[in-house]
C-alpha cells in the first residue's frame, strides 16, 4: 500500500472515531472538550483551573471560556482558594458527577468497540505505530507553534507600524489644522487692518 492510500485509512479513522466521541457528548447534552474536564476533575478531584488547561495542554484562555460554559450548564462550580483568593478551585456538581459516571461507562466500551478483532500481537503492534505517529506529529507540532509564534510577532509588528503611522497622519493632520489656523487669524487681521485704514 502505499503512502496516500495509507494516509487517506489514518485520516477516515481520526475521522469516525471523532464522529463516535462527538455523538456520545451529544447524548450526554456535552460540548466538545467538556468530557475531557469532567474526565480530568472526576478522576484527579478539583483543582485550580490553571492545572487543568496544563493537565489537558490547552491555553488558559481557552479553559476559562469552557469553564464558563460548564457553570452555566451546572456541571461545574468555581469557588476561591481559601489560600489564595486569586486562584479558582474548580469542582463537580452533582450533576457533573452523574456526567463523570457515564463518560467512565462509555470510556469502558470505547476498547472493544475500537479494537474488536485485533490479537493481542496486532494490539501491540499497532502500539509501537500509535507512538511512532505521535512523535512524528508531535515534532511537527513544534515547528507550527514556531511558525505561529513568528506569525504572531509579524502581526504584532504590523500593528506598531499602524499604530506609528496613524500618530504620523495625525500629526500631520494637526499640522495642517494649526497651519490652516493661522492662516485664517493673519486673513482676518489683513481685513481688520484694511477696514482701518478705510
Amino acid at each position: 500500500m502505499d503512502d496516500e492510500k495509507l494516509l487517506d485509512l489514518f485520516t477516515d479513522a481520526v475521522r469516525m472515531h471523532s464522529a463516535y466521541v462527538k455523538r456520545n457528548l451529544k447524548r450526554m447534552h456535552l460540548q466538545i472538550g467538556q468530557g475531557a474536564v469532567i474526565m480530568t476533575l472526576g478522576d484527579y478531584g478539583e483543582m485550580p483551573q490553571n492545572q487543568i488547561a496544563r493537565l489537558r495542554k490547552v491555553s488558559a484562555a481557552t479553559i476559562s471560556v469552557m469553564i464558563r460554559r460548564m457553570e452555566k450548564s451546572g456541571l461545574v462550580v468555581r469557588k476561591n482558594d481559601e489560600s489564595d483568593a486569586k486562584v479558582h478551585i474548580i469542582a463537580l456538581t452533582s450533576q457533573g458527577r452523574e456526567a463523570y459516571q457515564m463518560l467512565k461507562e462509555d470510556s469502558s466500551r470505547r476498547p472493544d468497540i475500537i479494537f474488536g478483532g485485533l490479537t493481542d500481537e496486532e494490539k501491540k503492534e499497532a502500539e509501537h505505530l500509535f507512538r511512532t505517529i505521535c512523535s512524528n506529529l508531535e515534532e511537527n507540532k513544534i515547528t507550527e507553534e514556531e511558525n505561529k509564534i513568528a506569525e504572531e510577532e509579524k502581526k504584532a509588528a504590523e500593528e506598531e507600524n499602524k499604530i506609528a503611522e496613524e500618530e504620523k497622519k495625525a500629526t500631520k493632520e494637526e499640522k495642517k489644522a494649526v497651519d490652516e489656523e493661522n492662516k485664517t487669524m493673519e486673513e482676518d487681521t489683513v481685513e481688520e487692518e484694511d477696514k482701518a485704514a478705510m
